[in-house]
């Protein structure tokens, strides 16, 4: 089951807690799935943080950050859709 979360445009100095502040909405999300989403979500903020600080960007600035995913349901559906996957994106605007 995928899932998505988005980070809007945001001033530099405060991207990095608006990227800690992503969530999902688990409304509709079982347990184990919940919790499978969150660990994707907590892998793709690690990877927007790891690009923001790596200062390949240049500085100031503005920047926004999505981030999705899909989980498998711990292998439980093979039938569903048994692949994973994490995307992100980070932009900057000068």
């Amino acid at each position: 089951m995928s899932w998505s979360a988005t980070v809007a445009k945001t001033p530099v100095v405060e991207f990095p807690d608006a990227v800690r502040a992503a969530r999902i909405d688990t409304t509709y999300a079982s347990g184990s799935l919940a919790k499978q989403w969150n660990d994707q979500l907590h892998v793709a903020q690690d990877a927007a943080l790891a690009v923001f600080e790596s200062n390949a960007f240049g500085e100031g600035g503005s920047y926004s950050a999505s981030f999705s995913g899909h989980a498998n349901h711990n292998g439980d559906d093979e039938t569903y859709a048994a692949s994973e996957y994490v995307s992100i994106t980070v932009n900057r605007h000068p």
